[in-house]
């Protein structure tokens, strides 16, 4: 069994280290690096959602025969909706189960406020109240740069992003989400409950948008991966 776990918005592989520390033991956890960040930075970063998913495929699943598990957080989130309907579509193997975090289902991205239409002191505030991103960031103005091009890259992805259908995945999904994160509500969160003809469930967990890697939300969130691991240690 592997357990691929896709970033958020600036992130990289390195923020699911501590996981492959948890989780070893009930999977393989592969930890996807976007291309332009992490050990990829520099490379050319994407324009749209399915770049990154022809990316990934291309790199992470063209060529695996496991069983497997992805999880998503946040920009991972909608990465994961449109890699599986694309593995569906070339007939790749197909996901047990997805797990998705911290972002509003498809249908209702529309009432996110768009980060690009923001100036760049508006958006880089926006960024730092979201939670995970230190303040000092805004204090040192090359790494404000780069920070800045990343994010705003990724975030262009999600603004970019439009749908046209609910396309019903055949794969159960589970859904989590922090209590206190204005970016994912729990009565819009429900309506992932759309995307799949299998079972669902969501859990608010304690923790703003980045409840997954806090201490309010990391312990529950790691306890429900095992218990779905164990699920399909088979």
């Amino acid at each position: 069994m592997k357990l691929f776990c896709i970033p958020y918005s600036g992130g990289n592989a390195n923020v699911y280290r501590d996981w492959e520390q948890r989780l070893s033991g009930l999977a393989k956890i592969t930890a996807i690096e976007y291309r332009g960040h992490g050990s990829l930075f520099g490379q050319d970063l994407y324009n749209s959602i399915s770049e990154v998913c022809d990316d990934l495929i291309e790199r992470y699943f063209r060529n695996n025969h496991e069983k497997y598990i992805i999880y998503g957080h946040s920009l991972g989130s909608l990465v994961t909706y449109e890699l599986t309907r694309e593995l569906r579509k070339r007939g790749c193997l197909m996901p047990e189960h997805i797990v998705l975090a911290s972002l509003r289902p498809p249908h209702l991205l529309y009432r996110r406020q768009k980060y690009t239409t923001m100036s760049k002191d508006a958006f880089m505030e926006r960024i730092i109240n979201l939670g995970n991103t230190p303040r000092e960031v805004l204090e040192n103005e090359e790494l404000r740069e780069i920070v800045f091009e990343l994010l705003y890259a990724d975030m262009k992805l999600v603004d970019d992003y439009a749908i046209d259908d609910i396309d019903v995945l055949d794969t159960p999904i589970s859904v989590f989400a922090g209590i206190e994160d204005h970016e994912a509500p729990e009565d819009e969160m429900k309506e992932w409950n759309k995307y799949t003809s299998k079972k669902f469930e969501l859990k608010m967990l304690g923790g703003n948008h980045f409840f997954a890697f806090q201490e309010s939300g990391h312990d529950l969130l790691m306890g429900s991966l095992e218990a779905l691991l164990r699920k399909y240690a088979w």
